[in-house]
């Protein structure tokens, strides 16, 4: 079974990322390694404001 984690960027974007490979420069995990599915649920519970930080009020 594949394995992700949740990462963001500094702009506080989520992104799914695969597990076997490194976080690129600019994310950092958050979450996992977990099935895609669980992966996904936490981006939803967490990145409730799409806008990036950078452009919020």
């Amino acid at each position: 079974m594949n394995q992700y984690l949740a990462v963001v960027n500094h702009l506080g974007q989520y992104s799914v990322w695969p597990s076997h490979l490194p976080v690129p420069a600019g994310w950092r995990e958050v979450f996992g390694p977990a099935d895609q599915e669980h992966v996904l649920d936490y981006i939803e519970t967490v990145w409730t404001n799409i806008v990036p930080v950078a452009t919020q009020r």
